[in-house]
C-alpha cells in the first residue's frame, strides 16, 4: 500500500525539540520553543533560550545517539522550574 505525503506549502518550517522528563514518579514536558505547544495531549511548557540541547545525529545503526541537555539563566532562588513547568 502506498502512502501520500503532502507537500509543504509554507516556505519554511520551524521545529524544536520536545522533552518529556521523568523525575522520581513526576513527568515534566518541556521544549526549547518560543510558545507552548500541545502533542499526543502532552502541554509542553516553553524554556525557550533557558534550554540548551547539543547536536546530536541519528542513523540507521543499532546504537543511541548521545544528546546533552542544559538549563542555564535560572534564577536560584525559589523553585524556579517547579513554577515554571506547572504552569
Amino acid at each position: 500500500m502506498a502512502t501520500t505525503i503532502t507537500p509543504v506549502t509554507l516556505p519554511n518550517i520551524k521545529h524544536c525539540m520536545l522533552i518529556d522528563l521523568q523525575l522520581d514518579s513526576n513527568v515534566y514536558y518541556v521544549s526549547n520553543a518560543w510558545k507552548p505547544i500541545t502533542y499526543n495531549s502532552n502541554s509542553y511548557s516553553e524554556l525557550g533560550a533557558f534550554l540548551g540541547v547539543s547536536e546530536f545525529q541519528e542513523d540507521i545503526k543499532t546504537t543511541n545517539g548521545d544528546i546533552t541537555i542544559s538549563l542555564s539563566g535560572i534564577p536560584s532562588e525559589g523553585d524556579y522550574i517547579s513554577e515554571v513547568l506547572n504552569t
